[in-house]
């Protein structure tokens, strides 16, 4: 899976289409390989520019947790990549996800669903 992210100006790119995103869709193809320009799916993403964005190019934490979603649903369905949430090997991935999303909460801040 080839993923593309390099551009926030969703505005340009919906007028005027993205050269870039283009071009690595064609590599892509030629090789056989699936193409995500995540440029085109903030909507989907539930992606708020005034709120999910530190800065005109770089996410905040929920921006980020919301981009992270989207990428591991697709990862998800592509590959057969099992739930490990609650084995006991696993345990300190949990942990720390819980861990996480006290201080968040705690300080006021976007909490993901689990």
């Amino acid at each position: 899976m080839l993923v593309s992210i390099h551009d926030t100006d969703y505005t340009i790119i919906t007028l005027r289409g993205d050269g870039i995103s283009d071009l690595l869709h064609e590599i892509a193809d030629m090789n056989g390989i699936r193409f995500n320009s995540t440029n085109y799916y903030y909507n989907i993403m539930e992606m708020d520019f005034d709120t999910d964005f530190a800065d005109v190019s770089h996410l905040n934490y929920s921006g980020s947790c919301k981009f992270t979603e989207y990428l591991g649903g697709e990862i998800k369905d592509m590959f057969d990549i099992p739930d490990r949430r609650g084995l006991e090997r696993w345990e300190s991935w949990d942990r720390n996800v819980e861990e996480i999303r006290q201080t968040v909460q705690e300080a006021g801040g976007y909490t993901p669903t689990p």
